[in-house]
């Protein structure tokens, strides 16, 4: 029973998606992203793209951002999540 923040970060111009927890970096990896386009396709939350592979627990408060935030923006959301301010 503890709560966690995490952020996950697709950086098209650097070519990798990088994994925050509690406003710090957990891991970050390469990733290849040829084009992208408007989809109307279904962001997945919780599912992954795997056979059985689902998120077990609760989420609360998500957001999607237009654009990859910094490392220091990642922290500010979590110092400020920790203080109950909306992002």
């Amino acid at each position: 029973n503890s709560w966690n923040h995490i952020a996950i970060v697709r950086n098209i111009k650097a070519n990798k998606i990088c994994w925050f927890q509690n406003g710090e970096l957990a891991c970050e990896f390469p990733v290849t992203i040829s084009k992208i386009k408007a989809s109307d396709a279904n962001i997945l939350l919780g599912k992954g793209y795997v056979e059985n592979g689902f998120f077990c627990g609760m989420m609360d408060e998500l957001a999607v951002f237009a654009a990859a935030l910094s490392e220091k923006e990642i922290k500010s959301l979590y110092n400020n999540s920790r203080k109950g301010q909306p992002f």
